[in-house]
């Protein structure tokens, strides 16, 4: 039977820390300190967080060490801008294997998406635009694609610019509007090139709303 690494056991539960928020943006990741926590060596916790560092989670700082990375305004956008093209391309590649329970469940994720930009709160709300949009690219055949899709998803809901949609309304009932054009776009078996632009622009959307606003993550 295969054992998990040291580290890839590391790897996996600073990540986790990370993506749930145990970890914040900028706080500090001290090798040594890790070491002794988790009971190994200092030489793994290095190499899981250099392997954080290349997935964009971890940065390291001149005389300071590892950090959680922070997205300002500017990286939030370039985050964005990439998990547009690559939303686009990967729900493309999916086309041909999203099955009639894939649309099911995304239907049921925007329609709780619907309901938290009325009642509930932004974690909601980007929880339920996550789900929309992992039922309707999880089955690309790409692996790779796919989890570099879902880290990029992950890293711009790290920052307080990830909570737009809360600070927008009309934007996230636009969102929702979208979802639900591009979900009957596949059952209906519309044209691939045009539900790859779609796509792409529902989420540049965000971008240009962004910019339009300086960039503020209160905007």
């Amino acid at each position: 039977m295969l054992t998990t690494s040291k580290q890839e056991r590391v790897y996996r539960i600073v990540r986790k820390r990370i993506v749930d928020g145990t970890l914040r943006p900028g706080s500090r990741l001290v090798a040594d300190a890790l070491a002794r926590e988790l009971d190994v060596s200092p030489v793994p916790v290095r190499e899981a967080l250099r392997r954080l560092e290349a997935e964009g989670f971890v940065d390291y700082e001149l005389n300071i060490g590892a950090r959680v990375r922070t997205l300002d305004a500017h990286s939030w956008s370039q985050t964005l801008e990439a998990i547009a093209a690559l939303d686009g391309f990967v729900t493309r590649l999916a086309l041909p294997h999203i099955r009639p329970e894939d649309l099911r469940m995304a239907r049921e994720a925007n329609e709780r998406m619907r309901q938290a930009a009325r009642e509930a709160g932004p974690e909601q709300l980007k929880a339920a635009n996550q789900e929309v949009h992992a039922a309707l690219t999880g089955r690309c055949p790409n692996s790779y694609l796919r989890d570099l899709l879902a880290s990029s998803w992950t890293r711009l809901y790290m920052s307080q610019q990830g909570s737009v949609f809360i600070y927008h309304p009309q934007t996230a009932q636009q969102q929702v509007d979208d979802h639900e054009r591009i979900i009957c776009l596949i059952e209906q078996g519309g044209d691939p090139d045009v539900l790859e632009r779609i796509v792409r622009e529902h989420t540049l959307c965000l971008v240009t709303l962004m910019r339009a606003n300086g960039g503020s993550d209160s905007i």
